[in-house]
């Protein structure tokens, strides 16, 4: 005789299956030799997930944007850890994932580290030069999202990590620029690999006329980029080992200083076919391999400036609290500190366990006023 009787419905799917994934290229080989044609509107992957008016998720969204020397799965990979992790603290919202073609070093053995430091000098460097022209795609990403969710009153939020700050910040400008308003909620800036004084040019400098209004001066490449987000908080960490290296390539851009000494025009960072010289406190050059050059400017090249010439004289983002020196920022959270305890750690909230890294996650939602399972 039959009791009692119950049912479960349980429905196994691939985690790709549960989140968005818009892309504007993937790097396939190792340091390409050639800058790809970056789409200014981003596509769905082909084994993307897709929300629906039906989808069990609420309308608020977190953009998240991974950073440079990350093969195609690893950005996948800690996207899909990002995910679960915030569902673990309560986050029902949808989960979108932007990727852009950064170049990548293959460090699998010691071999292969030692070649990628010596052998391709550039890489970063030109790495950077790709996540500021991925910009335009997020912006219109972002007012697409802001079009569809906000008048649901969802949130959009943003979680850019190390070089993919460089990303959100260009796309962030260019909102500023189309007069899109605030239409970001929080964006969180964590580990951010740009350098401070593109938020802030007091900190820093002094610098050479010619950088003023994009690098150090009053008005820096991004110092309103709060003008499209209520809200931007800096997850820092003054003890990152990888921004600390982040000073050493800053460090080979072609520093001012240097020409204003009469040392001679000084060599930047190589480019894409092209290498890179300063002469004096205006002038740069760009030369092909044919050795013609072309006189180049932060008005009439502003992303190779960034990339291979303009040196920093601050530190990275990443590394300093901004909240109190009249930027952009609103709000600094320190991970050297408990409860983080990041100690010199660049990635750890995608790399350690969950257990160690439970509240790096918790921080993050409550500072994007999203609600926090107890």
């Amino acid at each position: 005789m039959k009791v009692a009787e119950d049912s479960l419905y349980l429905q196994l799917q691939s985690i790709r299956q549960m989140y968005e994934h818009y892309t504007v290229g993937d790097t396939i080989h190792w340091g390409d030799p050639k800058l790809m044609a970056i789409p200014t509107q981003a596509k769905l992957t082909p084994r993307s997930g897709r929300y629906t008016d039906d989808s069990p998720e609420t309308n608020d969204v977190i953009v998240f944007v991974h950073g440079w020397r990350m093969k195609p799965e690893e950005r996948r990979s800690y996207a899909e850890t990002a995910y679960k992790r915030l569902f673990w603290q309560g986050y029902d919202g949808r989960f979108i994932l932007f990727s852009w073609p950064t170049q990548w070093a293959n460090y699998d053995t010691k071999i292969n580290a030692l070649w990628s430091a010596i052998g391709d000098p550039g890489n970063f460097a030109r790495s950077e030069e790709i996540a500021f022209h991925s910009g335009a795609a997020l912006a219109k990403l972002l007012q697409d999202l802001h079009g569809t969710y906000g008048p649901q009153g969802g949130k959009i939020n943003i979680v850019a990590h190390s070089m993919g700050n460089i990303v959100v910040g260009e796309a962030l400008r260019k909102l500023v620029a189309d007069g899109a308003g605030k239409i970001v909620d929080t964006y969180v800036a964590s580990q951010a690999a740009m350098g401070a004084d593109a938020y802030i040019g007091s900190v820093g400098g002094p610098y050479p006329p010619a950088f003023a209004g994009y690098l150090g001066g009053d008005n820096p490449w991004f110092r309103h980029i709060d003008d499209a987000a209520v809200r931007i908080v800096n997850f820092f960490n003054p003890d990152d080992v990888a921004l600390t290296n982040w000073e050493v390539v800053n460090d080979a851009k072609a520093d001012w200083y240097s020409t204003q000494s009469n040392e001679g025009e000084r060599e930047g960072l190589p480019g894409f076919g092209y290498k890179y010289y300063q002469v004096d406190g205006t002038s740069w050059w760009r030369e092909n391999a044919a050795g013609q050059r072309t006189q180049i400017s932060f008005p009439t090249a502003p992303y190779e400036m960034f990339a291979y010439l303009a040196h920093d004289d601050e530190s990275a983002l990443g590394r300093v609290p901004l909240a109190e020196k009249g930027g952009p920022v609103n709000a600094d959270v320190d991970l050297s500190e408990m409860p983080f305890l990041f100690k010199d750690d660049h990635s750890g909230q995608f790399t350690s366990d969950i257990v160690s890294r439970r509240e790096y996650w918790r921080e993050l939602m409550s500072q994007s006023g999203l609600e926090v399972r107890p």
